[in-house]
């Protein structure tokens, strides 16, 4: 069975992120894997750090994640299943790890957690850590709760369409999910003109996502993060996928988000998956 992995510190924005992933498997039909990193003791001098001392460190850190799991369950009534892992070392290494031996079906984590987010999407060079998760990543806000997902933004560009494009997991979370589609070509070109003919050119794009039967939309920005802003928010978006890759939208977006709060700033979900 396919599990959503949720890296946690115990902030109000982590906790969030669970609930929200407990809600999503719960609707999907999958598991909760709760991870807690905890960092490697700091070592003064010659003087080791005494066993008990980490045993006493394990134990705590497992009594925390156990009680939210029980919280988790308690809300859920039981609806889900969640297994829990408490690892001491360097969060992504650690977190790379887990998602290596459970192959998540996605990795959900609240925006801004403990400004440790900055690790994965913070302006270059950290950017580039999310390039080292191969896994889907959603980045939940910290006031997003997860109710039904109606409406899935994809944004990309119609002109630069990758052979690449991960289609079977758009294609999964947007059928497991019961959703509508709206793709979504963003441009910062403001001579470009566009019109149903040059959308609908985008023949190779509609013949990947036909059986999705997507809305296809155009925005013309100067501003590409209060243009997706805007339009998530007029089309009542409850999702919004990306596709990372060099130079690409992904990089834009998320190198504005830092001081936006994740680009859209109160309630939409940004889901990222590589090519």
């Amino acid at each position: 069975m396919k599990t959503i992995l949720v890296p946690v510190d115990y902030t109000p924005v982590s906790i969030n992120a669970a609930n929200y992933a407990a809600d999503m498997a719960y609707v999907i039909g999958s598991t909760v894997t709760l991870v807690h990193v905890y960092p490697l003791p700091v070592v003064t001098g010659d003087i080791p750090i005494p066993v008990y001392g980490l045993e006493e460190t394990e134990s705590f850190e497992n009594e925390r994640l156990d009680k939210l799991k029980s919280d988790i369950l308690s809300r859920t009534g039981n609806g889900i299943q969640i297994f829990t892992q408490v690892i001491q070392g360097e969060i992504l290494p650690m977190i790379k790890t887990v998602c290596n031996r459970t192959r998540p079906y996605a990795v959900v984590m609240g925006a801004e957690t403990s400004d440790k987010l900055s690790q994965f999407f913070g302006i270059a060079p950290a950017f580039g850590a999310i390039q080292q998760l191969e896994w889907p990543m959603i980045i939940v806000p910290g006031n997003a709760k997860f109710t039904s997902i109606r409406k899935i933004g994809l944004a990309c560009d119609f002109r630069d369409i990758p052979e690449t494009l991960p289609l079977v997991q758009i294609k999964s979370i947007v059928n497991n999910l019961k959703a509508e589609l709206h793709v979504i070509h963003v441009s910062t070109n403001g001579n470009d003109v566009f019109d149903q003919g040059i959308i609908d050119g985008s023949n190779s794009l509609k013949e990947m996502l036909s059986e999705l039967r997507p809305k296809y939309h155009a925005i013309n920005t100067y501003d590409i993060a209060k243009g997706i802003e805007d339009f998530a928010e007029v089309n009542c978006l409850d999702m919004l996928i990306v596709v990372p890759k060099k130079h690409s939208l992904l990089h834009k977006l998320f190198k504005k988000s830092i001081s936006k709060q994740l680009v859209i700033q109160s309630h939409v979900p940004i889901m990222a998956i590589h090519e």
